[in-house]
């Protein structure tokens, strides 16, 4: 009752569910992983500055599912069907279970009840990583030649779906009764499927403790297991037109064979599920055709270039227009000041390049590897296209192609410069690779990242908003006319979406301050540690488990801000307040900043202020990552930071950090003086008014090389 309680669900389906545990068939491995991995929880990781929590509740659902070996046997499959279908349609599967196997049908949960509960375990049971031995027999299978012709031509997506639910429940009605403790007639299960496959066989493994006995439609072996009673035909029509078919078949020691089911169409969803980058990498090198020979040496190479190319004449900044949440992208000259102190999303180029190798090295055909994992400068006067390997690979795709598009183009140069409306196998190489680099570059934003889990079958997830945020990075890869409107909201939407957090329409509208989904909590770090500095403004921190605030759970924290008169501007700590900026000072060194929670229907809003302010005004954190996006930080110059001016421009005054811009409105520039303190400065960014940009952001440096840097990139606003 107490673990009900706790998470919210019905007790009825815990034990409806515990009791129907008892009858699966589950392998002592699968029961130990569940033991040790998905039960077992570190203490809660408080985030300090909201006073939140991330974790596991140390008595629910799946602590008392775990207290008996049933329990523990429904959880583990629990966790290969909520893992890689939801809880949605795992509760359509295990609903039908339980009604098939229950006396008394009024003591069987409803479906919601039974969603409620899977639900609320998906955090924990994404841990057990089911879907990394599917992603493992989906390779194996992949490479199988004996596999039908046909059936082979579309088999990396083919290949990537589950049963149906029907098809799910006699599945593990059969094992149940071939392991059936006591007297069991079964002797043996076929199973005929093709799209499911790879599924299948993981799930038999995870269940029965071995892989199936795996043929081909023909009768070929592909791989034959003498101590498991149980064969996979893999691209079985099975007496279907389209071939779409999955069915269980029962056979008994006396009489005819059982069919327990047998559904014309086994397409009913994709399967889904968290793995590690580099797994999800070596899923999407295979999917794409670019995991080996030509194509992956040609990406192998070109990648490096690419990301270095993005990085180096790319800076991203808002359109103070209409739609402040609208990004743009400027190509600074070389050289100048704005590309030099202008604020950079990315930590380091290592960082990038780190991700980068390991999504290549993933796959295991690196074949010069390079130790210090750098990113690469083009020759002056080269292309990507122009790098051999690159250069070989897509004149082979050039003079294969029977598009007209490529048939039109006198070399493949030209071709690259063009965009066809017809399937291009060039085009389709480029806009893969500038989908991986999308990729590489928002998984760079994540800190610590080596045990986050993304998402693994993301090829298809957000489909139209991947092509664009592909199709904008395309100039990298030679495509010198393509549209270069790469906005941050593509960075940040698709850094969450790879994680699972499905945000869009909040980074869009720049309300986004944290998230929870699949077990992970994801939030900029800069709201734990506002220091600002040139590069890294959009880190993100991570922490496995689920957010509580004050006992209750919580999936989404927006931005937010209260609105008071406009007049009632902090006032200055120091009572006589200079009258002309000569050198770097704070008159604010008493404020602090504080955070306000505000709980609502199932999300909380938090908003930032100053202590000390005499106001209660709070503001969007987002917006401070909005300006930053489009604003230059000078961290230090070669002179002494607290040296006076020589001559003062009178143009320049004093304003408050709730008012940054108020000078503006008067004729005048802004200063905002709160030297030392990166809290003011975080909360006097996010008070900038989206027509009053760029701002200057000063650290180290005097105050004549930051003024000289307000004037070279027209900026009214410098915060000290």
């Amino acid at each position: 009752m107490h673990a009900a309680t706790s998470d919210n669900v019905q007790p009825l389906a815990l034990l409806a569910c515990e009791k129907f545990g008892a009858t699966i068939a589950m392998c002592r491995t699968t029961c130990a992983k569940i033991e040790t991995v998905v039960l077992p929880a570190n203490p809660p990781a408080p985030i300090a500055f909201l006073q939140f929590t991330v974790g596991y509740s140390r008595n629910d659902s799946a602590i008392q599912l775990g207290k008996s070996s049933a329990g523990v046997r429904f959880l583990g499959l629990a966790a290969a069907l909520v893992t890689t279908m939801g809880p949605f349609e795992s509760a359509n599967a295990i609903s039908l279970m339980l009604d098939s196997a229950a006396a008394d049908r009024t003591l069987v949960p409803s479906n919601r009840q039974v969603r409620d509960l899977l639900a609320v375990l998906e955090a924990r049971l994404i841990r057990s990583r089911f879907i990394d031995s599917v992603l493992e027999w989906h390779s194996f299978l992949c490479k199988q030649s004996c596999i039908s012709a046909e059936y082979r031509a579309d088999v990396p997506f083919s290949l990537s779906h589950t049963p149906p639910s029907e098809g799910i429940e006699s599945l593990v009605n059969a094992f149940r009764r071939l392991h059936r403790l006591g007297e069991s007639t079964v002797s043996r299960i076929t199973i005929h499927t093709n799209h499911s496959s790879p599924w299948v066989v993981a799930f038999t493994q995870w269940c029965l403790g071995a892989s199936p006995s795996i043929y081909a439609n023909d009768g070929t072996a592909i791989l034959e297991q003498a101590n498991l009673s149980v064969d996979l035909i893999v691209g079985s029509k099975h007496g279907t037109r389209d071939g779409h078919h999955f069915s269980v078949t029962v056979h008994h020691d006396i009489g005819n064979p059982e069919e327990l089911i047998s559904v014309c169409n086994d397409l009913s969803r994709r399967w889904n599920g968290m793995t590690t980058i580099e797994n999800s990498a070596k899923w999407m090198l295979e999917v794409s055709g670019m995991g080996q020979g030509p194509a992956f040496r040609a990406l192998q190479q070109m990648l490096p270039y690419a990301a270095k190319s993005y990085l180096k004449y790319l800076a991203l900044e808002y359109i103070a227009s209409s739609n402040p949440s609208a990004f743009v992208a400027r190509r600074f000259k070389q050289g100048c000041q704005a590309m030099k102190f202008h604020s950079s999303p990315f930590e380091s180029d290592r960082r990038v390049a780190e991700i980068i190798f390991r999504m290549l090295n993933a796959h295991g055909d690196v074949q010069s590897a390079r130790a210090d994992n750098e990113l690469l400068d083009l020759e002056d006067g080269t292309d990507i296209t122009d790098l051999p390997l690159v250069q070989r690979h897509l004149k082979s795709l050039f003079a294969d192609c029977k598009c007209t598009t490529c048939q039109k183009a006198s070399s493949y140069k030209e071709r690259v410069l063009l965009n066809p409306e017809e399937y291009c196998e060039m085009e389709v190489f480029i806009k893969l690779a500038a989908s991986f680099l999308g990729d590489a570059i928002s998984l760079s934003l994540f800190n610590n990242s080596e045990d986050l889990l993304i998402v693994a079958n993301h090829s298809k997830e957000n489909a139209a908003f991947k092509a664009h945020y592909a199709n904008s990075l395309l100039f990298v890869f030679g495509r010198k006319n393509a549209s270069i409107d790469i906005r941050i909201e593509y960075v940040l939407t698709t850094a969450l979406a790879l994680v699972g957090h499905h945000k869009e329409d909040q980074v869009r509208l720049s309300s986004w301050a944290m998230s929870c989904s699949n077990g992970q909590v994801v939030y900029p770090t800069m709201f734990q540690s506002p220091q600002i500095k040139q590069r890294g403004f959009l880190n993100l921190s991570w922490h496995s488990g689920t957010l509580y605030y004050k006992g209750e759970t919580y999936q989404y924290v927006r931005g937010d801000e209260t609105y008071t008169e406009e007049n009632e501007n902090i006032k200055p700590s120091k009572v006589e307040q200079p009258k002309v900026a000569a050198q770097p000072l704070n008159l604010y060194h008493d404020m602090k900043l504080r955070w306000r929670i505000t709980m609502g229907d199932s999300v909380l809003s938090l908003g930032a202020y100053m202590e000390g302010s005499g106001t209660e005004r709070s503001c969007n954190p987002f917006h401070a990552l909005v300006v930053l996006a489009h604003s230059c930080v000078i961290e230090r110059c070669s002179h002494d930071r607290d040296s006076k001016l020589d001559h003062v421009d009178p143009i320049w005054t004093y304003s408050s950090p709730e008012s940054p811009g108020s000078a503006i409105l008067r004729g005048m520039k802004s200063i905002v003086p709160v030297d030392g303190s990166h809290e003011l400065r975080f909360f006097s960014l996010a008070r900038v008014k989206a027509n009053d940009i760029p701002v200057v952001v000063s650290i180290n440096a005097c105050l004549a090389c930051s003024l000289k840097l307000c004037k070279e990139v027209k900026s009214s606003i410098l915060i000290l």
